[in-house]
């Protein structure tokens, strides 16, 4: 109404100067829904309080909504790094007395015909490495079983996992890691020796803990590596002779065994109940088996591994 008012009003004013009926000045303009208005100064570099609430309220969110966006995408993100944490913290492995603990035993063998050992040519160093190596990766025994296999035994809670008082060793002679695959509690220091007199180079890759690649020359008889976290597996190489592979398993539990030549292991003190159980082996991967354990008892179980 105030703009037909103010409309008709210019009109007959210039009408009366110029004859004409035009009203395209002397109105103030209805400004543009989705257009902010224009910030007027009032001094030398300033804007007015009025124009700079009229600027926001125009915006799309408006300043105020724009911070409570970002206040709520914070909460939430915290809220969800909270839960993370205590999702992490309840998962984590519970050291219990077990006093009925039973015992699980068995093998692990290849499914089928087993391949033949590989043969590695050795390139450097044969005065001290020899000729040939036979490739550590998948050895398998006269009765099928597998050597290095890993068994672990996806338990929660049981007996506590002790850091030994002696120092794994893990020993480079005639250019072969001895072990093959190194087991040991989580929390551990490893003492890499080398035997051989010549240089090597112990390099490990790790997801978890920090990565160690050091040189070790004939006068550093010993190198001592920390892994502090549980994980596995860790692969070890040296860098100097290519052929030179292992992995460590740094162990959240005292529930995971290695198979010895036979493709044999044994994990006792498990409080009863029922678990996964998952094998691993370099070569032929993954394996999830179940099992029940009952109290003073042992339980033996024949698993079988194949090439995917």
């Amino acid at each position: 109404a105030a703009l037909r008012m103010c409309s008709a009003e210019t009109t007959r004013r210039r009408s009366a100067r110029s004859g004409t009926s035009s009203c395209r000045s002397g109105c103030p303009r209805p400004r543009h829904p989705s257009r902010p208005p224009v910030l007027r100064r009032v001094g030398p570099g300033r804007v007015s309080e009025t124009n700079h609430r009229a600027w926001c309220g125009s915006l799309r969110p408006p300043c105020a909504q724009q911070k409570e966006v970002v206040m709520r995408r914070e909460l939430v993100l915290s809220a969800f790094a909270l839960l993370a944490a205590v999702a992490s913290r309840s998962a984590a492995y519970e050291a219990v007395a077990v006093t009925d603990g039973g015992t699980l035993s068995g093998t692990v063998k290849f499914d089928g015909t087993p391949p033949a050992p590989g043969k590695i040519a050795v390139t450097k160093d044969p005065e001290v490495c020899g000729q040939e190596k036979v490739a550590p990766e998948l050895l398998v025994g006269a009765s099928g079983g597998i050597a290095n296999a890993v068994v672990s035994v996806k338990a929660s809670k049981g007996k506590k996992l002790e850091v030994p008082a002696q120092n794994p060793v893990f020993d480079q002679k005639t250019c072969e890691f001895h072990p093959h695959i190194l087991l040991f509690p989580a929390g551990s220091t490893v003492d890499v020796l080398n035997s051989d007199g010549i240089l090597h180079n112990i390099h490990t890759t790790s997801q978890t803990n920090p990565s160690a690649n050091q040189a070790q020359p004939k006068y550093k008889a010993k190198i001592q590596i920390k892994v502090e976290k549980p994980e596995w597996p860790i692969r070890v190489q040296c860098d100097v002779h290519p052929w030179m592979g292992g992995y460590w398993i740094s162990a959240e539990t005292p529930y995971v065994a290695l198979t010895d030549a036979n493709g044999t292991f044994k994990i006792g003190d498990l409080p009863p109940g029922d678990y996964e159980v998952e094998i691993w082996q370099e070569k032929l991967g993954k394996k999830t088996e179940k099992v029940s354990i009952k109290a003073k008892e042992e339980t033996k179980v024949d698993w079988k591994l194949s090439k995917s």
